[in-house]
């Protein structure tokens, strides 16, 4: 694996460690079970679904436009590289769909989820784990909002949906899903809350404000932020929302 690889499936392991207990809560309340026939679509490298081999669950299929990511997972699954948008199954042939940080990145959220709809069986579910809402995000003090102030404007500028999580219920009851549930992760399990919690995005910080920020500005309000940080004085918190339907067991097509 390539440093560059090595780089995102660490970051993609931490997102996954951060939705670890609320994937296994709501698991359990909708009775998805260790013999079900799971996708999870935009798996990237495997992080979520190393997590679920873990947890005992035999029956995964990862899906991703990213060849080089799915080569790099590190379990004995069917990665597939396909687009999202348009998935090489026939109707009906997973018991349960899903997706992790994955619907605020695509060009049309409706589209992928009603092609997740679509090979999920009746009566199985479809589940967004997590999709964040920069716009709700909360950073201070100055020097951490102006930090995410910046990386809010550059994941726009890359192509993200920074209100996906808001968007997640009018979603959902757009493509027909029933018994339609929609939570926010709590801060404590979210692992983005705490005074320190933005020294674990540094890194990522680096990348995203790369051209619109110079380095020793970057520096000088990470440093800031310590200070706040070392005060208990510091927040950094973005919610990260979850949305889980049920497909109609009367679906047809």
């Amino acid at each position: 694996m390539s440093s560059e690889h090595s780089f995102w499936h660490a970051r993609y392991q931490q997102q996954a460690g951060w939705t670890l207990n609320t994937r296994r809560y709501i698991f359990g309340q909708i009775g998805i079970s260790l013999d079900d026939r799971l996708i999870e679509v935009g798996s990237g490298s495997g992080a979520v679904l190393e997590s679920l081999a873990r947890d005992g669950y035999a029956h995964l299929c990862g899906i991703d436009l990213d060849l080089a990511a799915l080569l790099d997972a590190k379990i004995a699954h069917p990665n597939i590289c396909a687009d999202g948008m348009s998935l090489p199954f026939s109707n009906a042939s997973f018991s349960h769909s899903m997706c992790h940080f994955f619907l605020l990145w695509v060009s049309d959220p409706l589209i992928a989820l009603q092609e997740m709809a679509r090979v999920t069986k009746p009566g199985g579910w479809v589940l967004a784990l997590a999709e964040p809402d920069y716009g709700g995000r909360i950073s201070c003090p100055d020097a951490l909002e102006r930090l995410a102030d910046l990386q809010t404007r550059a994941l726009a500028h890359q192509g993200a949906d920074i209100h996906m999580g808001r968007r997640l219920i009018s979603l959902f009851t757009e493509i027909g899903l029933e018994d339609i549930f929609v939570g926010i992760i709590p801060a404590q399990c979210g692992g983005n809350a705490q005074p320190n919690a933005f020294l674990q995005d540094r890194d990522i910080l680096n990348r995203d404000l790369a051209g619109l920020i110079d380095q020793e500005e970057f520096e000088a309000l990470v440093c800031q932020a310590e200070k706040g940080s070392s005060e208990n004085e510091s927040m950094w918190f973005v919610p990260i929302f979850y949305a889980f339907g049920q497909v109609p067991r009367d679906k047809t097509g």
